[in-house]
């Protein structure tokens, strides 16, 4: 039994090592094409690309592409499978360092800076309401609000903090800012302490 599943096995392997031995330059080429544009759509899904990084690979890829159909157009030269390959050999190096760049390390800072707003935000939430700066219904309000944005923050850490993520985060931590000094302000303080 044993000698039959290593023999099926054997046979597989030799099957699959032979058709990639016997693949045309151009299947082999295709096939490199397809394993690039896969990292790139999986670096920008997984964050380890940002935005402009995967553009500027893209637009690499899709330049050698555009080669690619030419050189089939005049029955792939030789010249021109060695050219292809080493435009694509420096693509796969590039991907690589992009998507292990240090941008992932510059993550932890913008999450210790969004956690320490979240924090500052929860604080004046609670002293306004300790204070009487804020009624239950507005402390309600703006509380509910930051949870909703711990949550989305929660959710973004999971990945690589994106550029993108980071600045929407940021935007929606300015207007509660914004929100609470002008709750913790407003005229029903001045109106019920007459």
């Amino acid at each position: 039994m044993k000698s039959t599943v290593f023999s099926v096995l054997a046979f597989l392997i030799l099957s699959v090592c032979a058709g990639t031995l016997n693949a045309s330059p151009a299947d082999t080429i295709q096939y490199r094409i397809n394993d690039l544009q896969s990292k790139i759509d999986n670096g920008l899904k997984y964050r380890q690309l940002t935005e402009p990084e995967a553009k500027s690979l893209q637009k690499r890829l899709d330049n050698i592409k555009i080669s690619f159909e030419k050189a089939k157009g005049r029955n792939l030269p030789p010249s021109s499978v060695t050219s292809i390959n080493q435009k694509l050999d420096v693509l796969t190096r590039d991907i690589s360092k992009e998507r292990h760049d240090a941008q992932r390390a510059a993550n932890p800072s913008a999450e210790k800076r969004i956690n320490d707003r979240i924090n500052t935000l929860q604080a004046k939430i609670d002293s306004g309401t300790k204070s009487g700066q804020l009624t239950d219904d507005e402390a309600r309000t703006l509380q509910s609000r930051l949870n909703a944005i711990k949550n989305r923050f929660e959710n973004a850490k999971k990945s690589p903090l994106a550029t993108q993520e980071t600045k929407a985060i940021n935007g929606q931590l300015d207007n509660l800012s914004r929100d609470i000094s002008k709750q913790k302000q407003d005229e029903q303080r001045k109106k019920a302490k007459r």
